[in-house]
Parts: C-alpha cells; sequence; structure tokens
C-alpha cells in the first residue's frame, strides 16, 4: 500500500471519529440528559479523544513541515473544544451534591429473643467546594492553589489529563495566556503546574506583595459606613494572609501601622492617638489597631443603621425648599503676592464687615510684605477692641475668569469655619440655565477660606444686578465671578 492510500485511509478514520466526538458533544450540551447519561457520554467522548489523539499523530507521520504546521493548529483547536467541554460536563457533575450512604446496620435474629431494630437508609449531604477562577493576582495564589491541589490535584479517582483539563478550566486572563502555548495533554500537566509555581508561588513575592498593598493604601475619598467596612475588611485580610504565611505582622507595626491609619478619615486617626495614649499603648501596636478599626467601623455603621430606621414616613423636599440658612457668597480665587507666587483658595465676601482680612498662613504662603499699620476696632455681641494691625497688599483674580483685583487687607490669625459649597440642586439649576457658580460643587469644594472681602472692596466685585431668587430663603448673587 502507498503512502498516498494510508494517509487517506488515516484522514478518513480521523474524520469519522471527529464525527462520533461532535455527536457525543451534542449529547452532552442536551439540558434534557440525566447524570447517567452526561457521565456515560463524558466516558465515551474521552475514549474518541484519545483514538483521535493517536489518528493525529500517525497523520503527521506523512506530512511534511509545512502540512504538519497547517494540521497541527486545527488539531488543536478540536482538541481544546473536546477537551473544554468535558471539563465543563465534570464540573456540572462535581457541583451536584455528593450523597454518600452511610452503612446500613442489618437486624437478624440471634440466639435468644433480642432482636436489633434496623434503623432507616441515613443520606448525609455534604456542601460543595467551589475553587474561584484565577486570574493571576500573586496574593491569590496561595489560596487558590491550597483548593486546587486538595480537591483535584491529589485525588487519585481522576486521570492526569482530567487534573490537567481542570486545572486549565479555572485559569484566566493573564495566567490563561502564561500557559496557553502548552498542549493539554497529560504529559505536559507536571509543566504547567511548575510554570504556574514559579510564576505565582514564590513565597517571599507574596509576602511583598501583601505588605506593598498595605503601603501604599489610598486614603478614603467616600467616609461611608460601606466603604469603611471594605477598606478595613481588606487591611484585615491582607494582615491574616501574611500571619497564614507565617509572617509575623506585629514586627511590621512601626511601617504598616501609620500606613493603615492614614487611609482612614482624620477624625478616626485623632480616636486612636487618645486612645492608645489613655490606654497606654504603643501607636505602632498594630493588633490593638485592628481592634480599635474594627469597633470604630463596626460603631459607624450600628449608628448608620439607627439613623436609617428614623427616616419620616411624609415626603422630602428638595434641598432648595430645606435650604433656609443664611449663607454668605463664597468664591475661588488665584491669589498673587508681590513676588509673583499665586495660591487657589476660598474667599468670603461679607459686605457687613467694614474691612478685609487675610489668614496669616496666606501671608506667610505667599510671602507678602506689610505695607502699613492703623488701627483697628473689633465689636462682637456688646464687646469692643480697640487694637493696631498690619496691612497686607494684594491681588487675586477670578478662577477661570479674567477679572484681576487689587486688596488690602489686614492680617487675621483667625480660622473661619467651613462653609458648604453650592448644593446639588442648586448645581443643576445653574448647569441648566448655564450660569457659573463662583463656588461650584466639586473636587476643590474643600479648600480652606483664607480671605475676607469686607465692605471697602466688596462693590469692586458684586453687580448691582438683581439677585436670582431660588427659595423664600436662598437666592443666587451675582458677581464678577459667577
Amino acid at each position: 500500500m502507498s503512502t498516498t492510500e494510508k494517509l487517506s485511509i488515516l484522514k478518513r478514520k480521523r474524520t469519522t471519529l471527529r464525527t462520533a466526538i461532535t455527536k457525543l458533544s451534542t449529547k452532552l450540551n442536551d439540558s434534557n440528559s440525566t447524570q447517567a447519561d452526561i457521565e456515560f457520554n463524558a466516558e465515551r467522548l474521552q475514549i474518541k479523544l484519545n483514538e483521535l489523539t493517536l489518528a493525529d499523530d500517525e497523520i503527521h507521520d506523512f506530512l511534511n513541515d509545512q502540512e504538519y504546521s497547517e494540521d497541527i493548529i486545527e488539531c488543536e483547536k478540536y482538541s481544546e473544544n473536546a477537551h473544554l467541554l468535558l471539563f465543563n460536563s465534570k464540573k456540572k457533575a462535581n457541583t451536584s451534591a455528593a450523597i454518600l450512604p452511610c452503612s446500613r446496620i442489618g437486624s437478624s435474629p440471634t440466639s435468644g429473643s433480642i432482636h436489633y431494630a434496623s434503623p432507616p437508609n441515613v443520606m448525609v449531604k455534604l456542601p460543595t467546594v467551589n475553587i474561584n477562577t484565577f486570574y493571576g493576582e500573586i496574593e491569590e495564589f496561595h489560596s487558590f492553589w491550597e483548593r486546587f491541589e486538595n480537591c483535584i490535584d491529589k485525588n487519585e479517582s481522576l486521570s492526569q489529563i482530567d487534573k490537567h483539563v481542570f486545572l486549565r478550566g479555572y485559569l484566566d486572563a493573564e495566567v490563561k495566556r502564561l500557559v496557553d502555548g502548552i498542549s493539554i495533554t497529560s504529559d505536559t500537566y507536571t509543566m504547567t503546574k511548575e510554570v504556574l509555581k514559579s510564576k505565582y508561588g514564590n513565597k517571599d513575592k507574596i509576602i511583598q506583595a501583601h505588605l506593598d498593598y498595605l503601603e501604599n493604601l489610598t486614603p478614603i475619598k467616600d467616609p461611608s459606613p460601606s466603604a469603611l467596612n471594605e477598606l478595613y475588611m481588606d487591611c484585615n485580610r491582607r494582615l491574616q494572609a501574611l500571619g497564614a504565611l507565617g509572617e509575623k505582622t506585629q514586627s511590621y507595626g512601626r511601617i504598616l501601622a501609620p500606613k493603615i491609619l492614614r487611609a482612614f478619615p482624620h477624625e478616626i486617626c485623632r480616636n486612636w492617638v487618645v486612645y492608645a495614649k489613655r490606654e497606654n499603648l504603643a501607636e505602632s501596636d498594630i493588633t490593638k489597631l485592628m481592634k480599635f478599626l474594627s469597633e470604630e467601623v463596626e460603631g459607624t455603621i450600628t449608628a448608620n443603621n439607627i439613623k436609617g430606621s428614623l427616616v419620616p414616613s411624609y415626603p422630602i423636599k428638595s434641598s432648595l425648599e430645606n435650604f433656609n440658612v443664611h449663607s454668605r457668597p463664597i468664591t475661588r480665587v488665584f491669589i498673587t503676592g508681590p513676588n509673583g507666587i499665586t495660591k487657589l483658595t476660598r474667599c468670603l465676601l461679607d459686605g457687613g464687615s467694614q474691612s478685609s482680612f487675610i489668614s496669616s498662613d496666606l501671608v506667610d504662603t505667599l510671602n507678602l510684605p506689610v505695607i502699613s499699620t492703623g488701627p483697628l476696632d473689633l465689636q462682637a455681641f456688646e464687646l469692643v477692641l480697640a487694637i493696631s494691625d498690619g496691612q497686607f497688599n494684594f491681588n487675586y483674580l477670578a478662577s477661570g475668569i479674567k477679572l484681576k483685583v487689587n486688596v488690602i487687607a489686614f492680617e487675621s490669625s483667625n480660622r473661619y469655619a467651613s462653609h458648604p459649597s453650592s448644593p446639588t440642586d442648586v448645581s443643576r439649576l445653574a448647569k441648566s440655565k448655564r450660569m457659573k457658580l463662583a463656588d461650584p460643587d466639586d473636587t476643590l469644594s474643600s479648600l480652606p477660606i483664607e480671605i475676607l472681602i469686607g465692605a471697602d472692596f466688596y462693590w469692586n466685585v458684586m453687580h448691582s444686578d438683581a439677585p436670582v431668587k431660588l427659595s423664600d430663603s436662598l437666592a443666587l448673587v451675582p458677581s464678577s465671578f459667577g
């Protein structure tokens, strides 16, 4: 028989095997199949796959390099699809609860009249063990491999090829691409494991990954109870992982405690410092710190739940209708000193103050020189205080507007109370009417108020146009800033 005839016979045999595999695949995908049908068809599919692999190898012996390169791609693709179907069917079978019958205690008469009652069959339903897909996060590899090793790798009832199929099915993203070049066979299973362990199983790298994460925590921006709880749980999980890897987390206290604490709101940080001093604890005691954070977060969640349970049954009005406080106009400005140093800050405009003031911190930042000294009478609640203070000259430029104003102000070491930016409803209204707000609600709304523009320069920037009335107690006052 010629080589061409042998090759033709082998290809016909391969076509027959592929047809049989396609039919079995259709049966496995049938949603009406019973568990017994699935197991039977999966076993037959495995046999046909083994026969197909042998047929492919025999065909490849007759092909040249170019033909082999083209044929092997098609073979691998066909084999991958069939193995994936096998994996899914076996995974589906494994997710079914394992029912193990206990040994039955038989009843048979013995010598004498003593009879032992025969209890009914007892069925024990075992919980399903889930193995999460591994995406290449080195910190997750230890947990992933422990489960996979105990459930699949050490399972003697599974063949090497089955274990390899299961392993590849639990890989995704970066780690999946890492081993894509390795064919799924029983011989390459050990190679795949070694590649994964070499890349992700280094204990020192896993420890360093946990430490790097804790050292580079981002301070929380939304101090909501859920966000605080998520941050705490994440930190605690990392510390527990370090402990499971044999690391003494307490020895990292001086490094990690400040990093973890910095990620929480300032109020919690202050509470920890006070608590540590009162209880005579080291601020770097990471065990005590995590216990303290747990109680703080739990208290925040409890308080929020209590607050949520007291919501009134009557409808809540919009913030515009509920905004019944008197708020002074506030704007954002770029302040420039005589040396050209510029800083963005917030400015309070108050026509009731006869003089303008600038904070001492801003004076130091801009290196403002004293241009003169004058008398200053301070009066509040029937208290009159006469002092002499220095005056400073500076320019301010409205944020986003080409307007430059020269101002002379007294230095003040007092800090202005924080003022909220424009309410959400006001921002929406301004956007719909294409109005520019002098102090919009955005990421810069937390800037401190460091300047007060009094009556001496108030009308240099305020307009005489009629205010835009929003409610009985709230209006937008037009100015050069918006």
